[in-house]
């Protein structure tokens, strides 16, 4: 069988399955791990279920990628955030403003350059627990308000 005749086998398998069938992508690809690199696409997956769990928590898709890169990066200029994220230097610089503002992001000028790190992921668990205690506080208040 040719390599061409693999690329036609798996294109066609890739269309039928995703068209015919509701299941995820993990298990269209589970009986093709003996084609490719299986750490290659688990590693990915892995990356896309962390990114759709920080969509839940109020992330959109391009701010997810861009503090996956702050994690993944530390301490870093602005430039090499967008690459990391794959989104431009000027869309960055747009979304970070949103996620310094809620706190998710810090900068730190040093000389002329500034850099960037995210918060850790055990300040947003910190962060969220603020957050449930602050509605518990105002919990009986705005109840008070609900019409019965």
């Amino acid at each position: 069988m040719t390599l061409q005749m693999v690329y036609f086998l798996l294109g066609l398998y890739f269309y039928l399955a995703l068209k015919m069938s509701r299941a995820g992508l993990e298990d269209i690809l589970a009986p093709l791990y003996f084609f490719t690199d299986v750490d290659i696409i688990s590693s990915d997956m892995k990356e896309n279920k962390i990114l759709q769990k920080l969509y839940k928590f109020g992330f959109t898709a391009p701010q997810a990628r861009l503090y996956l890169a702050g994690l993944r990066l530390g301490k870093a200029l602005m430039k090499h955030l967008a690459q990391e994220a794959k989104v431009s230097r000027s869309t960055a610089y747009y979304l970070m403003s949103e996620l310094e503002r809620r706190k998710f992001f810090a900068h730190k000028k040093i000389g002329k350059r500034i850099y960037y790190s995210a918060v850790s992921p055990q300040e947003l668990l910190n962060m969220a627990l603020r957050r449930e205690q602050l509605v518990r506080t105002i919990m009986s208040d705005l109840e008070s308000i609900v019409k019965k």
